[in-house]
């Protein structure tokens, strides 16, 4: 998003007592955020800004903190993070929800879709299991919307698109005066699953390695970029279609997160990955013997796959390369 339209969203955030901020993206949430805070507390203003956790705080507490009369503000704020630990809205504010009454007209109150992660660490790609905290979070979200659109609020919500990705990144590689190559620009999107705000991540660590009047290539990406864990499960598939077994069981270690009992790991976490990865490669040839591509999967394809995985459900960088 361009600054212009950053600012234009921004001024008609700030028409509103309720703004939700979501979205499956990190970085454009984190920079809406920013430009929100710095129009409303310029100078970080304590007095009529108020930051807290949701999964510590109820909404009558929000509600509280916003009957306060601004200070030296024109308007009290809070700002509520990790949004999505409370279970509902109907959780949060009781059973009459949230309504435009609910902001006095001096108030402002910024609700934030922070991403937290499920507790044991990092979502395992391929897991079954794994797969329902994200739902729930996507659910989730989607309630919020709902009641702050309800309510007469705005809503900020960026959804993954790893064709946007990839454009956003080359020209935040511009901004920043970093020459890479089209095929690196391609792996970097792919090894960071399509995330924008994954990649940008890397960009810093790629610039201070980057050789002078050398644009940035494939191999300095392998080299430097960590790879998300949907990258590397498919590089697992790949080395087991291809009958590589040391690439395999390299990837296997990896895949096992520096387990000492990698057996035991493999039978309890990188054969289920196997399994929901063949299921997704065995659905994706069902298409192309049907005539029909990753964009494009008519519905009485869809109807012959299951619920778990489902190739026409799964995010479109992992569709594009099942594909492949």
């Amino acid at each position: 998003m361009a600054r212009q339209d950053l600012d234009s969203q921004v001024a008609k955030a700030l028409r509103h007592r309720i703004v939700l901020i979501a979205g499956e993206e990190e970085f454009p949430r984190r920079r809406f955020l920013k430009a929100l805070l710095e129009r409303v507390a310029p100078e970080g203003d304590d007095y009529d800004l108020v930051v807290t956790d949701a999964g510590e705080t109820s909404g009558q507490d929000w509600l509280g903190a916003l009957a306060t009369m601004p200070f030296l503000s024109e308007r009290r704020t809070v700002v509520v993070r990790n949004l999505l630990r409370q279970r509902s809205v109907e959780a949060a504010f009781g059973p009459k929800g949230l309504t435009p009454e609910s902001v006095p007209p001096h108030g402002l109150l910024i609700l934030v879709a922070d991403e937290a992660k499920p507790a044991g660490g990092r979502e395992r790609a391929g897991d079954d299991a794994d797969e329902e905290p994200s739902g729930k979070r996507r659910e989730g979200a989607a309630s919020w919307e709902k009641a702050v659109q309800a309510a007469g609020g705005f809503v900020f919500a960026v959804k993954s698109d790893p064709k946007a990705a990839r454009t956003a990144i080359k020209a935040e590689c511009d901004a920043i005066g970093l020459r890479i190559d089209p095929a690196a620009l391609d792996l970097l999107v792919e090894m960071t699953g399509a995330s924008l705000s994954r990649a940008l991540e890397e960009l810093p660590k790629l610039a201070l390695f980057a050789r002078p009047g050398q644009p940035i290539g494939t191999r300095d990406v392998q080299d430097l970029v960590v790879a998300s864990s949907e990258w590397e499960v498919f590089r697992f598939v790949d080395a087991v279609l291809d009958g590589n077994p040391a690439a395999g069981l390299n990837q296997m270690r990896k895949l096992a997160g520096g387990s000492a009992k990698v057996e035991s790991e493999a039978i309890r976490s990188l054969l289920p990955v196997l399994r929901y990865q063949f299921r997704l490669l065995w659905q994706a040839r069902t298409c192309l013997d049907r005539g029909a591509t990753a964009s494009s999967i008519p519905e009485e394809v869809r109807r012959t796959f299951p619920a778990k995985p489902n190739l026409a459900s799964i995010g479109d960088w992992q569709r594009q390369k099942a594909f492949r």
